[in-house]
């Protein structure tokens, strides 16, 4: 046996090692107004799948429905399309694929808000800092005394 390394594991020295762009984020969805929101928290499970049955109901999303995912600055956007590379399951529940849950920091437990625009039929998940900063940012200026809206 040969202690060589072999040519086929080593880099070739003409490449050359440029950091790779980071992927352009598309914009939120606006939502169209006025309309009804349901609004619900969840906790991600081992598998990536979340769930809360008022969101889900106004959404009259079933097993079986393809999903897509979009990864937007401060949320995940799924959404109902007709070939969508993800199906909810058979207890209605919504996946979030490991490097999307990754790229937000999200584990196994953490609690995420959901906010269901069934008129888009829009799923929107944000990590609970973007509710936490929200809620900040809304009572702070409640406590300046300021007006809010």
């Amino acid at each position: 046996m040969s202690d060589r390394p072999v040519a086929v594991v080593l880099p070739p020295e003409h490449v050359d090692r440029v950091a790779a762009e980071p992927v352009p984020l598309s914009p939120l969805p606006r939502l169209s107004a006025p309309q009804p929101l349901t609004v619900g928290i969840a906790a991600i499970d081992h598998s990536g799948r979340l769930r809360d049955r008022a969101v889900m109901t106004a959404l009259a999303w079933r097993a079986g429905d393809p999903i897509a995912v979009q990864v937007h600055p401060t949320a995940i956007a799924l959404r109902r399309v007709a070939d969508g590379p993800f199906r909810l399951d058979g207890r209605v529940q919504a996946f979030i694929p490991a490097g999307t849950r990754a790229l937000f920091g999200l584990r196994t437990g953490d609690r995420v808000t959901l906010v269901a625009a069934p008129a888009q039929d829009l799923l929107l998940v944000h990590p609970m800092t973007v509710l936490t900063d929200v809620l900040a940012s809304y009572d702070a200026s409640l406590l300046a005394g300021n007006r809010v809206g």
